[in-house]
């Protein structure tokens, strides 16, 4: 017979690494390396494993420099991480149906710009409402007390 061979998640191959460096842990570097994972990523896998399974993962430091991580509460994480992925579960949608909603397109239409030119040696246009509205003391003195200013 041929034994088939099985595909194990990345999440299981770091949980069965950190499992065999037992209670003096696994250096990060080595672990990296039998995993084929970068250090970026490493980090990446080790916090999904804390906070997607609930493992607990120590790391043994040397000042700032991370020098073993040590996982602590293997028998929990035996039950919530599996060697494969699990199977992909898709919840259909119930169409909404939503009453009294009418939409209406919007047309926006673009006028045309008439192209300003200048005229330096010619005369200049003048506009041909030349109306100037002028307030007195009084009206200014009006607003002012309407909007409270003083």
């Amino acid at each position: 017979m041929s034994k088939k061979s099985t595909k194990h998640t990345k999440y299981f191959e770091l949980f069965s690494a950190l499992k065999a460096g037992g209670a003096k842990g696994v250096d990060p570097a080595a672990l990296a390396k039998t995993l084929n994972f970068s250090m970026g990523s490493l980090a990446v896998y080790i916090h999904a494993l804390r906070h997607n399974f609930g493992a607990v993962i120590e790391s043994v430091r040397n000042g700032r420099v991370v020098t073993a991580y040590r996982l602590v509460n293997v028998a929990e994480c035996e039950k919530s991480i599996s060697p494969t992925r699990k199977p992909r579960t898709v919840k259909a949608k119930a169409p909404v149906a939503r009453k009294g909603i009418m939409r209406t397109a919007v047309k926006t239409v673009k006028s045309k710009a008439t192209p300003k030119t200048r005229n330096v040696d010619g005369p200049v246009e003048v506009i041909d409402d030349m109306s100037i509205t002028e307030y007195t003391d009084a009206d200014l003195s009006d607003i002012k007390s309407q909007l409270g200013i003083g």
